[in-house]
């Protein structure tokens, strides 16, 4: 048997047409070194390839060697061979290969994203070399050039003789373009891809050009913006088109000690990332043995309604009486559903939700990971983890901040002051029993009240659909089904914020509840003196904090110790990425991930496999995920992994929260709706604009301002920077006596002018200090008195800067819904007229601004809002119509998982299918006529999968008998109308949701 790991490089070699190094043991015994490429592959333990040894001028051509001969297998770095096209679709293809595994995974997605982990960094220069006579115009004409064996020779050496980190990525580029910082290093902004193939001594160059917008100078991230204000893309184009021009323009904004430098020099880029691949692999093993938790289980397909049934009723208890029905619905679905989605708008109350739904993990006996991309909202909701005192003493949440050296070394301070305090105090274990007790009448009438909201939420789906299958044709027990529906929604009471006012249990000046927590915390953190928690002592009183650092994370690492962990500080707050660092198997009962429309797919999965359960909060109509790499290069994985179908999938313009609702629509989705921030004219522009009027205005009392600030720019400090405007806003805030003010502008340049003159003015005390001004992600997650949107747009602005600006309006959103009283526009009237084609966010803002907000707003055609079910499918159709068809007939029937040799048993010879089921099947007179299979063929990406479906859709054609794939967003319409059919034709049939109406 092949070694996994062996193959695994071997296939990636094969498709990426890169050598392998190898260290290969002979009949004789000897282990040698070898760079290898790969020309053909047998079943038989075989591949013939082209060696290569660095000690030697010659190669060894079309040689034979077995795969267990090798020992050990890496990629080779920045090589390069032809890979024939029969090679590739042979290892794909050919049965008789799969004795080997050639992929990581047998998960096409998670390969994909693993890959675009890897290649979503910004690099650094690790090194540079120069070797005679090579300089782009040589290499572009003579492409693949040939090498002389001086310079093979000298690229081997100085190339491949390095210290490279094994925990880096690297690439070998011809510089194009980059800027030198004087005492600095070097920003290589635009370059050519170079590989090498050792055995036809060549180097081979990229034909297109290759940009880094951001790059590290000794850990300092540079970025492209520094130093133009057009999007990375427009200054792609541009470069392309001129490059001599566009090298020129940015030039204009070198600072003092800053050079061009187009010298052909080959670099080597580096790019520097974390391993995450191992917690990868625990979910491909999990997938592989049908482990996986139900967060996962939706991710790829495979969940299901009945994963929502017969969940404990949770105990709600809140921090405050400051909370509405879609909050409550937010902590209700958390604690008792398995998965859960959130909308959660500017101004909703995203963060007290999660501080709400912590304190109800705890009243549950839940162990909780509360998690996001960065540690911005991580540090939000920490601040806001308080309770109070009991009798003086103070209430301390059993939660533990843990992540990057600064949050770990805290942490453990933290965990050494509870492991020393002192108190003669006793934990009272009967006291959560007690609370239960006494507030089970009243937590009864709250559950009862949101049971109703769901239920009717679930049946109105149900008529919804009820009504799209008559839209296709009467019929008249379709037509009872509905008026049953109706009478069944109208029986159930309606449950409005009003309606849950008052009936639950709050700890805001609460003696017993705040007795509780005072003594539940206690609980938790005397358990730190027991002998379970040696090992963990013994690390608070290591003196060298790197050590310290490196044993903690080893400790956490296994799962014995993070369970004794959780059972001191059952609330953990970390980033996604840290949370690798947590346990082996071991899972949270809940997982919590804020800000999830800005997180990036391929970390999110790590603390998402890390839990049964999870809820996801975010506004996918706000700012998105970074990412740093082409799209080429995304389709190029895309292709690679045979995922390009897969649009619910792509990592490109997508987040975590935004994928799995593409996905997964049996999970609830909720929309925080109920608006707090703003004044009514302000966030009135938003909601009509960006969230289709769905915000709940009632609790917002101030009326605020929206206004307009014209000017007219003439004079450029720098490109996009208008002295004009920069002047006019300082003056304003000096006139006003503003205070609590964030100046918003798209531009670094802007930000830098208007900055130079606030200083002036409050070295001169003529503005407050609390004045300041920004780029959009200083501004995202805070909120002032005064935002002033600074567009920076004058006649010399191209049309490319506007475009860029009045598209992006997760800015607009982002920088209306920041204000708490008053919205100021800054623009230049003239230069909007003539650039704008009066049908963009930023031109409807602005006239909105104008008339003081009281024009009419039209929905925005770029950023529309979107949440719940949606019925825009290409197979909607086809669904529709069949289903109705089999409704209005007569001795049908459904049944589900049904064996192929059941209803065929004369195929039980037939490898190929006698050990395969369909998901479900509907006869009609006793006869199959059409088979359902769930999640369907494009939806699947597991390649045994993807056979066994072939497999299954062949057979099927030979009895001709109907195939109808179900995709995933109307597995319960399906589930719905399988019983609804059985009903009509009396049978009895499973439960599902939607029974008992």
């Amino acid at each position: 048997m092949s070694n996994k790991k062996i193959t695994t490089k071997i296939g990636e070699a094969i498709r990426q047409g890169k050598y392998l190094s190898i260290y290969y043991k002979n009949k004789q015994g000897e282990v040698k070194p070898f760079w290898i490429s790969i020309l053909n592959i047998t079943p038989n333990d075989k591949i013939v390839v082209d060696m290569f040894n660095a000690m030697k001028d010659d190669p060894i051509l079309n040689t034979t060697i077995s795969i267990s001969g090798i020992q050990s297998a890496e990629i080779l770095k920045f090589s390069h061979y032809d890979v024939s096209e029969q090679l590739i679709k042979k290892i794909n293809e050919d049965e008789r290969l799969q004795v080997y595994e050639f992929d990581r995974f047998n998960n096409n997605i998670l390969n994909y994203y693993l890959e675009c982990y890897k290649a979503n960094n910004d690099p650094f220069l690790h090194k540079t070399h120069l070797i005679p006579e090579i300089d782009l115009t040589e290499l572009v004409n003579k492409n693949p050039y040939e090498l002389s064996n001086a310079q093979q020779k000298q690229l081997i050496k100085e190339i491949y003789n390095n210290d490279y980190n094994k925990f880096h990525d690297y690439k070998l580029a011809l510089c194009e373009f980059s800027i030198d910082i004087e005492g600095r290093g070097k920003f290589i902004v635009a370059y050519r891809e170079l590989t090498f193939d050792p055995v036809k001594k060549t180097l081979f160059i990229s034909k297109g050009t290759h940009f880094n917008p951001n790059f590290y100078i000794k850990d300092v991230k540079y970025s492209l913006s520094y130093y133009t204000d057009i999007s990375s893309a427009d200054f792609e184009e541009q470069y392309i088109s001129n490059k001599a021009e566009t090298i020129e323009l940015i030039r204009g904004n070198f600072l003092l000690g800053e050079l061009p430098n187009t010298r052909p020099e080959i670099a080597v880029l580096g790019y520097s990332r974390i391993d995450i691949a191992p917690i990868y692999d625990r979910i491909n093993d999990e997938h592989t043995n049908k482990e996986l938790q139900i967060p996962l289980k939706a991710l790829f397909k495979n969940s299901s309604l009945l994963d929502r049934k017969n969940r404990k009723e949770p105990n709600i208890v809140l921090l405050d009486k400051n909370v509405n029905i879609d909050q409550l619905r937010t902590i209700y679905n958390s604690l008792k559903y398995p998965v859960t989605y959130v909308q959660g708008p500017p101004g909703t109350g995203k963060t007290q939700t999660i501080v709400n739904i912590i304190i109800n993990c705890l009243t549950n006996n839940k162990t909780l990971l509360v998690t996001s991309n960065n540690n911005v909202p991580i540090d939000g909701i920490k601040d806001k983890l308080i309770l109070g005192k009991y009798y003086g003493k103070e209430i301390t949440i059993p939660f533990i901040r843990i992540g990057n050296k600064q949050c770990t070394l805290e942490a453990l301070q933290t965990i050494k002051k509870l492991y020393r305090y002192e108190t003669a105090d006793v934990p009272k274990e009967k006291l959560l029993h007690n609370l239960k007790e006494n507030s089970k009448e009243k937590n009864k009438r709250l559950l009862d009240k949101l049971q109703h909201y769901e239920e009717r939420t679930d049946l109105e789906q149900n008529l919804e659909f009820i009504n799209g299958l008559l839209s296709k044709g009467s019929y008249w027990l379709l037509q009872q089904e509905k008026e049953k529906l109706l009478n069944k929604i109208n029986s159930i009471p309606l449950t409005t914020d009003e309606d849950v006012k008052g009936i639950f249990y709050s700890i805001q000046g609460n003696h017993s509840l705040l007795q509780f927590f005072y003594f539940e915390s206690l609980k938790y953190s005397k358990r730190l003196k027991t002998k379970d928690y040696i090992e963990l002592i013994e690390i608070l009183y290591i003196t060298d904090e790197n050590e310290q650092i490196r044993e903690f994370n080893t400790w956490l690492s296994d799962d014995k110790n993070l369970e004794k962990f959780t059972k001191v500080f059952p609330i953990i707050l970390t980033t996604n990425i840290s949370s690798r660092r947590l346990g082996q198997k071991f899972k949270f009962d809940l997982v919590t991930m804020d800000e999830a429309a800005q997180c990036d797919i391929p970390t999110s999965l790590l603390p998402i496999s890390k839990a049964k359960n999870m809820v996801l909060i975010g506004d996918t109509n706000q700012l998105k995920p970074i990412i740093i790499f082409d799209e080429s290069k995304n389709e190029k994985l895309l292709k690679q992994f045979h995922v390009e179908d897969e649009y619910n999938y792509y990592y490109y313009n997508n987040s975590i929260l935004s994928v799995f609702k593409k996905i997964d629509t049996i999970s609830r989705e909720i929309l925080l709706s109920f608006h707090y921030r703003c004044g009514k004219k302000i966030i009135d522009y938003s909601n009509k604009r960006f969230y289709d009027q769905r915000l709940n205005l009632t609790a917002v009392k101030t009326s605020g301002t929206v206004k307009l600030l014209a000017v007219t720019n003439v004079n450029q400090k720098d490109k996009n920077a208008q002295i004009e405007e920069s002047i006019a806003i300082v003056n304003y805030i000096k006139e006003n006596k503003l205070t609590d003010v964030f100046i918003l502008t798209p531009f670094r340049n802007q930000e830098n002018t208007i900055n130079h003159y606030l200083q002036e003015a409050k070295s001169n005390n003529e503005i407050d200090n609390g004045v300041s001004c920004g780029t959009i992600h200083k501004v995202q997650g805070q909120e002032n008195k005064t935002i002033i949107i600074s567009t920076a747009i004058s006649r010399k602005t191209t049309q490319k800067t506007y475009d860029w600006i009045k598209n992006n309006s997760e800015l607009i959103n982002v920088g209306i819904t920041r204000a708490k009283e008053n919205l100021i526009v800054v623009t230049d009237l003239n230069a909007i007229d003539k650039l704008s084609r009066k049908d963009d966010d930023l031109y409807a803002l602005i006239s909105y601004a104008i008339t003081n907000g009281t024009t009419e707003i039209a929905q925005s055609t770029v950023n529309k809002f979107t949440i719940g079910f949606s019925n825009n499918s290409k197979f909607e159709d086809e669904f529709y119509k069949t289903m109705q068809h089999y409704c209005t007939l007569k001795d049908t029937r459904f049944k589900r998982n049904v064996k192929i040799i059941d209803l065929f048993p004369e195929e039980s010879n037939n490898t190929l299918v006698n050990k395969k089921e369909f998901d479900g099947v509907l006869f009609q007179n006793n006869n199959p006529k059409v088979v359902f299979e769930l999640n369907g063929q494009e939806h699947y990406n597991n390649k045994r999968t993807l056979q066994s479906d072939k497999a299954k859709m062949d057979f099927l054609a030979s009895k001709e008998i109907q195939l109808l794939f179900i995709p995933n967003q109307y597995v319960k319409h399906y589930e719905f109308i399988r019983e609804l059919i059985n009903k009509f034709n009396g049978d009895v049939y499973q439960q599902t949701l939607f029974d008992n109406y």
